[in-house]
C-alpha cells in the first residue's frame, strides 16, 4: 500500500474521531455543562454557546478528513494529480492534529470552570455585610454573600432587617446604612432617583385596627419625615412621580365618623410640605384605585400635573407580581434550614425570592385583617434571612443578600 493510502486512512479515521467528538460534545458535554453551570449560579448562555461552537468546528474538521481521505483513496496510482492531493490530505492532516492539541486543553480547563465556582459557593454571613463583589461577570467572589452580573446588577436597595430600614449602594459596593429612625417598621419603596424611601409602621396601641403610618427618609438617614400628624391617621397607597419630587398618599382619620373618605395629599420631596388635595373615594370592590373628590386646579402650579397624572385617578402599581411559592419552596435556591416565605416576580424575567429559618412571633407586625401573618426577619435574634435576586430565563443567581427582607431593587 502507498503512502498516499497511509494519509487516506489517517484523514478517514481522523474524519471519523472528530465526527464522534462533536456529536459527544454537542449531545452529552454541552448540556451538561449547561446544567452544571445552572447550579453554581452562573451565566449559560457563554458555556452554551462556546460549547456548541467547539462542536461546530470539531464536526467540519471531521467532515473535511472523511472527504479527502476517501477521494484520496480511491485515486488511482497513475493519477497524475496524486501527489498534489496527497500534500493536500497530509496538510490537512496536520492542521487536524494541531487544532485536536489546541482545543483538548482548552475544553479540559473549560470543563472544570462550572465545578470549580459550585464548588466555591457555600457559606453565609452571619456579621450582615456585603462582600465588594468581583467585576468580571462569572466569577463568584467572597463568602458566599452575592453573585452578580455586570449586566442585570441592581443599582441599589432598601430593605428591612429586624424591624429597621436599610439602603444599600450596590453600584458603589457600599455597605448597609441604616436610614430609619422610627423602630418597627417594615415594606420600603425606593424613589425612582434612588434618593429617598417610604416604608410603614405599624401600630396597634389605639386598638382595633391597625393604624398605617408612612415614613418618607433619604438614602443617607438624615431626615425622616412623617405623614401621619394625628393619633388615628393612617396612611396608604403611596405613589412616587417618574421625578421622584413628589410623593402622593391617602390619609385616613380611623377614628373618624367617614373613614371611606380619605384625604388625598401630595407630599414634596424638596420643601418637605404636605400638601392637601381634597377628599378620596374607593371604587366599590377595587383596592388599588381612588378617585379625587376635589379639582387638581386647587393645588399649586407645580403639583397640578402630578394631580392629574397620578392621584386624580391612580392605579398604584404592585411592589411584584407574587408567584406560586410551590414552585420554589424546595429548590436549588433553598439553603439548609430555610424555608421560603416569599416569591415575586419584577419587570419581565426577575424573581426576588425570600428565605428565613426560625420561627416568627411578632405581634406588632401582624398586619392583615381577620388575623393576618407574621414578618419574617421583624425581631431582632428571632429569624435568620437571605433574599435572593433570579434570572428567570436563565436561572441565574444576580444578587444575594442576607439578613433582608422585603427587599426594593432598583436598576
Amino acid at each position: 500500500m502507498g503512502n498516499y493510502k497511509i494519509v487516506a486512512l489517517a484523514n478517514f479515521f481522523l474524519g471519523l474521531l472528530f465526527v464522534a467528538l462533536s456529536i459527544i460534545q454537542s449531545m452529552i458535554v454541552s448540556p451538561r455543562i449547561t446544567q452544571v453551570t445552572l447550579e453554581a449560579g452562573l451565566n449559560t448562555s457563554s458555556y452554551f454557546d462556546y460549547f456548541y461552537v467547539l462542536a461546530g468546528i470539531l464536526f467540519c474538521f471531521g467532515i473535511a478528513n472523511l472527504v479527502f481521505g476517501f477521494n484520496l483513496f480511491i485515486k488511482k496510482s497513475e493519477n497524475p494529480n496524486l501527489l498534489k492531493s496527497s500534500k493536500r490530505g497530509l496538510n490537512l492532516l496536520i492542521l487536524s492534529v494541531l487544532v485536536l492539541a489546541v482545543l483538548v486543553p482548552v475544553s479540559a480547563v473549560s470543563l472544570t470552570s462550572p465545578f470549580y465556582s459550585t464548588a466555591n459557593t457555600s457559606g453565609n454571613s452571619k456579621s450582615g455585610k456585603i462582600n465588594n463583589p468581583s467585576q468580571d461577570k462569572n466569577i463568584f467572589f467572597g463568602s458566599g454573600e452575592q453573585k452578580i452580573t455586570d449586566t442585570s446588577r441592581p443599582r441599589s436597595a432598601a430593605f428591612m432587617r429586624e424591624g429597621d430600614i436599610y439602603f444599600l449602594d450596590i453600584e458603589n459596593s457600599g455597605d448597609p446604612v441604616k436610614i430609619s429612625k422610627t423602630p418597627k417598621v417594615s415594606s420600603p419603596k425606593l424613589s425612582p432617583d434612588g434618593k429617598y424611601v417610604y416604608y410603614f409602621e405599624i401600630d396597634h396601641s389605639t386598638g382595633g385596627m391597625p393604624v398605617y403610618q408612612i415614613f418618607v427618609s433619604d438614602v443617607l438617614g438624615e431626615q425622616e419625615k412623617t405623614f401621619s400628624m394625628l393619633a388615628n391617621q393612617s396612611g396608604s397607597k403611596p405613589l412616587w412621580s417618574e421625578d421622584s419630587t413628589m410623593l402622593g398618599v391617602l390619609l385616613y382619620d380611623m377614628a373618624g365618623e367617614l373613614p371611606q373618605l380619605q384625604k388625598a395629599n401630595i407630599y414634596d420631596t424638596k420643601t418637605q410640605e404636605l400638601i392637601y388635595l381634597g377628599y378620596a373615594t374607593l371604587p366599590p370592590g377595587i383596592q388599588d384605585e381612588y378617585a379625587i373628590a376635589g379639582s387638581c386646579s386647587q393645588v399649586g402650579q407645580k403639583y397640578i400635573d402630578f394631580c392629574k397624572k397620578y392621584t386624580a385617578y391612580v392605579k398604584v402599581p404592585r411592589v411584584g407580581d407574587f408567584l406560586d411559592q410551590t414552585l420554589y419552596r424546595v429548590s436549588k435556591y433553598t439553603e439548609e434550614g430555610y424555608k421560603l416565605s416569599r416569591a415575586t416576580r419584577i419587570g419581565d424575567n426577575k424573581i426576588v425570592l425570600e428565605y428565613y429559618t426560625g420561627d416568627p412571633k411578632n405581634p406588632e407586625a401582624f398586619w392583615g385583617e381577620g388575623g393576618g401573618s407574621y414578618v419574617v426577619g421583624y425581631d431582632a435574634g428571632v429569624t435568620e434571612t437571605y433574599t435572593l435576586l433570579v434570572d428567570e430565563g436563565s436561572g441565574q443567581v444576580l444578587y444575594r443578600l442576607p439578613q433582608a427582607s422585603e427587599v426594593d431593587f432598583l436598576f
